[in-house]
C-alpha cells in the first residue's frame, strides 16, 4: 500500500474527508489502475453529492477490479454505491439493477435488505419520483415546535395528517395504521437503527402523493412504522415523519424563528436567492451519507473538531454524546438520575447534562451556542460504533437549531444557519 493511500484512508477513517480526497488523487496519479483508489474517489464524490464524479469513478473501479473483486459477495459494496449514485438521481430504473446485483443470488442477512430495496425501486418502472406541482415556494405553519417541528400535509389527496420534521429520517415515514388505511403497498421490510442502538423492522412502500402547502409531490418512496410512543412524546396525534430525501428536492428551510417549513424548488431564481442568503449569513459544508445522514465538522467546548451527525429528530435536546466523546471531554454523567422515553425501537435510557459550548462548522464559517441540552443513551447508535467505516461522536440536533432559520443546500451541500439570537 502506498504512503498517500495509507495516509488516505487514515484521513478518512478521521472524517478528515477534504483532506483524503487530496490523497486519494495523490495515489491515483501514481497508480491510476487502482480499483480501490477509484472506488474510494467515487465513494466521497458520493458524500459531496456529485453524482456524475461518482458515477465515473465507481463504474472505472469495476471495469479495473481484479476477477475475485467482482464476484459476489466481494463485488455487494461497490455496486451498494453505484446503485446510491442512481438513487440520488432518482434513476430508480438503474438504481434497482445494481441492488440487484449487490443483493447476489442469496439475499440473506444485510443483502436482504438490498433485495427489498431493489423491490420498492423497481415498483417506479413506469413512474418518474418526486414529480412537483405547485408554485416555486411554499410556507408550511408548525402546528408545534416542541419537542419537534410538526406540520399538517395531505397524503394521497386525505388529511390533514400531522407530520414531524426529521433529517435522521431518510424517507417519508408513514404510520403503520395510516398506510393500512390508504392502501399503501409495501415490498419487504428491513431492520431501521433507531435511538438507545435499538433496531426495529420498517416496510418499505411507494406513495401516490403528499402535499405540503401548496407543493404537491407525486410517487415518493416511503417508509411504513408503527411510531409507537410517538402520541405519548407530542400529546398530539401524529400520522408520520418528513425525512431527508424529501427535504433534499428542494432548498429547504426548517425555520424554528419564524415556526414555518419552507420548500423552494430548485429553480434558477431560488439558486439566486441561496446565494444571497449564504453570502450574509453562515455557511457550513456538509457530507450526504448513504440516503439521508447530513455529517459536518464542529467541535464542543472548543476542543478538536470531530465530525457530527446533522439530525434534528431529537426531540427538546441539542445533542447526543458517543461514548467515546464522553471519554475524551471527561463528562461526568449522573446514571442514578436516568430516564426513560419511547423510541421508534423501542424504550431508551438515557441521562441528560450539559454542553457549555457546541460550535457546528470551522473557521469563520461556524456557528455557536451556549449552555446546550445534551444527553447520552444507554446503547450506542450504530454509527458511533464505526459501522460507516469512519468516526462520529456526536449527532446535533433539534435545541441547537432553534432561534434560527436551517436551511439546507443539497446542490452546493452547505447548510445556512440564519441566528436570530435568544
Amino acid at each position: 500500500m502506498s504512503t498517500h493511500l495509507r495516509k488516505a484512508n487514515e484521513l478518512c477513517r478521521k472524517g478528515n474527508f477534504t483532506q483524503a480526497k487530496q490523497c486519494y488523487e495523490q495515489a491515483l496519479r501514481l497508480q491510476p489502475q487502482n480499483a480501490k483508489v477509484l472506488e474510494m474517489l467515487g465513494t466521497l464524490a458520493l458524500w459531496e453529492n456529485n453524482i456524475e464524479q461518482a458515477i465515473v469513478y465507481l463504474q472505472q473501479s469495476d471495469n479495473q477490479a481484479s476477477w475475485w473483486q467482482r464476484r459476489w459477495p466481494f463485488y455487494s459494496q461497490l455496486c451498494s454505491r453505484i446503485a446510491m449514485a442512481y438513487y440520488r438521481k432518482d434513476d430508480y430504473i438503474n438504481a434497482a439493477l445494481w441492488y440487484a446485483k449487490a443483493s447476489g443470488p442469496w439475499p440473506i442477512g444485510p443483502f436482504r435488505t438490498l433485495k427489498v430495496l431493489q423491490r420498492q425501486l423497481a415498483a417506479f418502472r413506469n413512474e418518474q419520483p418526486y414529480v412537483l406541482h405547485g408554485q416555486e415556494e411554499t410556507h408550511i405553519p408548525f402546528i408545534m415546535l416542541d419537542p419537534l417541528p410538526v406540520v399538517e400535509v395531505y397524503v394521497t389527496g386525505k388529511g390533514p395528517y400531522n407530520f414531524f420534521i426529521d433529517t435522521g429520517g431518510a424517507e417519508v415515514i408513514l404510520q403503520t395504521q395510516l398506510a393500512d388505511e390508504l392502501g399503501v403497498e409495501t415490498y419487504g421490510e428491513i431492520i431501521g437503527d433507531f435511538a438507545g442502538g435499538k433496531k426495529a423492522p420498517m416496510a418499505l412502500g411507494k406513495l401516490e402523493s403528499l402535499k405540503a402547502g401548496d407543493m404537491l409531490i407525486k410517487n415518493i418512496p416511503a417508509h411504513v412504522h408503527p411510531l409507537t410512543g410517538a402520541e405519548e412524546i407530542f400529546h398530539h396525534p401524529i400520522h408520520g415523519v418528513i425525512g431527508t430525501s424529501l427535504l433534499r428536492h428542494f432548498y429547504t428551510s426548517i425555520d424554528y424563528a419564524n415556526r414555518e417549513l419552507v420548500l423552494r424548488q430548485l429553480s434558477e431564481h431560488s439558486a439566486g436567492w441561496m446565494e444571497t442568503v449564504a453570502q450574509s449569513n453562515i455557511s457550513v459544508p456538509f457530507w450526504l451519507i448513504e440516503m439521508h445522514m447530513m455529517m459536518a465538522r464542529g467541535n464542543i467546548n472548543d476542543l478538536d473538531s470531530s465530525l457530527f451527525f446533522v439530525d434534528t429528530g431529537l426531540g427538546n435536546r441539542g445533542f447526543l454524546a458517543s461514548q467515546s466523546l464522553i471519554d475524551l471531554t471527561g463528562f461526568t454523567l449522573d446514571w442514578s438520575k436516568v430516564e426513560a422515553s419511547p423510541g421508534g425501537g423501542g424504550e431508551v435510557r438515557s441521562v441528560n447534562f450539559s454542553i457549555d459550548k457546541i460550535t457546528l462548522g470551522e473557521g469563520v464559517n461556524r456557528f455557536s451556542k451556549e449552555n446546550v441540552t445534551a444527553s447520552q443513551h444507554q446503547g450506542e447508535l450504530a454509527i458511533f460504533k464505526g459501522v460507516l467505516g469512519f468516526d462520529v461522536e456526536g449527532l446535533i440536533s433539534h435545541d441547537f437549531f432553534k432561534q434560527t432559520c436551517l436551511t439546507m443546500d443539497f446542490q452546493k451541500m452547505r447548510l445556512i444557519i440564519q441566528s436570530t439570537g435568544e
